[in-house]
C-alpha cells in the first residue's frame, strides 16, 4: 500500500512530465518556425541544382586556388553541409501524424541538426568570404568572431529593451547598458530605442 508521500510523488512526477511534454511541443513548434526559415533561404526542398551555374555562381572565389588549403577546404565543406541539411529537411517532411506516434519528438533531432548545419555553413561561408590572402587563416576567425558576438549583443539589446519596457528594473537597465556597450557601431534603430528608454 502506498503511504501519503509515495501518492504526493507520484502525482509530481505525472505534472513534471507534462510539463516537459508541453515545453518539448512549444520548442519544436519555435525551431520549426526557424526551419523553415532556413528551408526557404536554401531552397531545401527543392531538388539540388548546379547546372548552368558557373563556379563564381556558386559562391567560389576568383582566387580559390591561391587560398591556404585551410580556406579552400570550407568551400568544399560547405558542398557536404548543403546535403546533409537536404538530407535532414527530407526526413524532417516525412515525418507525419500517420507515421509516426509523438512527431514532435521525432522531428527534434532532425530540426536541430538542420538549425546546426546553417550555423556552420554560415560561420564558413563568413570565414572564406572574409579571408584576406597573405594573412593567417586564424585572423579571419578573429574578425568573424567579433562580427558574431556584436551581433549577438545587439539581438540580447533589443530582446532586453522589450522587457525593460514593460517593466523598467534597474538590473535590467545595468545589463542592457552592458551588451549595449559591446558594440561598436549600433544601428540608428538601436541608438533610438536606447535613447526612448533614457539609457544613453
Amino acid at each position: 500500500m502506498l503511504d501519503a508521500a509515495d501518492t504526493i510523488e507520484y502525482h509530481l512526477r505525472k505534472i513534471y512530465k507534462q510539463r516537459l511534454v508541453d515545453t518539448t511541443h512549444r520548442e519544436v513548434r519555435q525551431m520549426m518556425n526557424t526551419v523553415e526559415a532556413i528551408a526557404r533561404v536554401r531552397g531545401l526542398d527543392r531538388p539540388e541544382s548546379t547546372s548552368g551555374r558557373t563556379e563564381l555562381q556558386r559562391g567560389k572565389r576568383a582566387d580559390h586556388h591561391e587560398l591556404p588549403e585551410q580556406i579552400q577546404q570550407l568551400y568544399v565543406d560547405n558542398a557536404a553541409i548543403m546535403r546533409k541539411m537536404r538530407e535532414c529537411h527530407l526526413h524532417l517532411r516525412m515525418i507525419n501524424p500517420e507515421n509516426s506516434t509523438c512527431p514532435d519528438s521525432d522531428r527534434y533531432p532532425w530540426a536541430k541538426e538542420i538549425i546546426a548545419l546553417d550555423t556552420l555553413y554560415r560561420e564558413n561561408w563568413n570565414k572564406y568570404d572574409h579571408y584576406i590572402k597573405g594573412t593567417s587563416p586564424m585572423a579571419v576567425q578573429l574578425v568573424v568572431d567579433s562580427r558574431t558576438l556584436q551581433r549577438n549583443a545587439a539581438r540580447i539589446c533589443n530582446l532586453l529593451l522589450g522587457k525593460y519596457a514593460k517593466n523598467p528594473d534597474d538590473a535590467l537597465a545595468d545589463r542592457i547598458r552592458e551588451a549595449y556597450s559591446r558594440i561598436a557601431s549600433p544601428t540608428v534603430n538601436l541608438r533610438n530605442k536606447m535613447n526612448d528608454a533614457g539609457l544613453i
